[in-house]
């Protein structure tokens, strides 16, 4: 007898079936398993139905084929989950169209799981691939404290935007994050961000996506890919952004998902702030920094008190603000602040003599 979990491994892999017409048909057979006991008669009435999807679940290869997916996911160490496990995501299983199946490298982080209190947080920090360095600076900062804060960010491991808000999250003492991708999670598209993921990994977050193990990355995925992003958070940040960005495309889904929508607002003659700035015109939350998105979803702030600048120059400031964040190394500090060598060296010298700040063993500088 099949299983509701292979039941609905086994129709979210047949031709035609998305997420919406699974659940009609679960709900009109009693279940997945009802659907997969029905004959071939009993499913060509149901209209609209394609008749592909009719012949993959009747005849046996729909059965046959969930059992090797399923198999290749326990081999590869990839946890599936369904709507009807225990520790579907309850956050995604309220919207419109939760995917059947997800399959998941990892653990989600215990936020996202059954049993958490309603004020637990998770954010969605998203924005274009082709970011500028304010951009990625905003996204890595917002991350980072709202990781320190207790949030688990959620993105799309790509490049930009996504990939400098997990690495932000990461950089926070406890801070997970959970990529969604648009492929298997043993495809991780782009390669350049293998290590980020294998390093999500690493620090007890997850990747995880709707689609099964050997799914190459293709662009119709995406759109999908992002309902997941938003329907996992409870809120969606757009970091940056054009008119035409995918990002916007979360925040729409977020809209319809009732979530938050918030924007960091960019420079009004910059091309890649056109969709923030739009979002923002239409009444999306304006998201200067974290205590702007924690005031706006009426989170209290759990972040550590930035050290006393008094009597320090701006730079010396600038520094000390940027290592109260967490360690940092002296490229970190050049690249996030845009200041020169001599400029970080001599503040950073200056810190130290102020017993401010020290350098760690591994050769990046922290506040004492």
């Amino acid at each position: 007898m099949t299983s509701a979990k292979e039941a609905y491994v086994a129709l979210s892999l047949a031709p035609g079936l998305g997420p919406t017409r699974i659940r009609k048909l679960s709900q009109a057979f009693g279940g997945p398993e009802g659907v997969m006991a029905a004959k071939s008669k009993e499913l060509g009435k149901v209209p609209g139905l394609p008749r592909e999807a009719v012949v993959f679940v009747s005849s046996g290869r729909a059965s046959a084929e969930a059992a090797r997916v399923m198999g290749e996911a326990k081999q590869r160490g990839i946890t599936i989950l369904t709507l009807s496990c225990r520790h579907y995501p309850p956050l995604l299983r309220e919207i419109y169209d939760p995917p059947p199946v997800l399959y998941l490298r990892g653990d989600l982080p215990p936020q996202l799981t059954p049993g958490e209190a309603p004020a637990t947080r998770s954010v969605a920090l998203v924005g274009t691939r082709r970011a500028s360095s304010y951009g990625l600076r905003q996204a890595r900062t917002l991350a980072r404290e709202a990781a320190t804060a207790g949030t688990v960010v959620v993105s799309g491991l790509a490049l930009g935007i996504d990939a400098s808000a997990h690495r932000g999250a990461l950089e926070a003492p406890a801070g997970t994050t959970v990529a969604v991708l648009g492929s298997g999670v043993d495809d991780v598209a782009p390669r350049s961000n293998l290590p980020l993921a294998v390093e999500i990994l690493r620090r007890g977050g997850a990747l995880l996506s709707e689609y099964p193990p050997g799914t190459p990355a293709r662009p119709g995925h995406f759109p999908a890919r992002n309902r997941l992003i938003s329907g996992l958070s409870q809120a969606v940040v757009v970091v940056e952004g054009g008119r035409r960005s995918g990002a916007l495309i979360t925040a729409m889904y977020g809209l319809e998902q009732g979530r938050t929508v918030g924007a960091v607002p960019g420079r009004v003659d910059d091309p890649r702030a056109e969709g923030t700035l739009a979002l923002l015109r239409d009444g999306a939350c304006l998201i200067r920094d974290t205590a702007d998105l924690l005031a706006e979803l009426g989170w209290p702030s759990t972040l550590p008190a930035t050290p006393s600048s008094e009597g320090l120059s701006a730079t010396q400031g600038r520094l000390l603000e940027a290592l109260s964040r967490g360690p940092k190394l002296v490229d970190e500090l050049l690249w996030e602040l845009e200041l020169t060598p001599p400029e970080v060296m001599a503040g950073l010298a200056v810190l130290e003599l102020h017993g401010l700040t020290s350098r760690q063993a591994d050769g990046r500088y922290s506040c004492c």
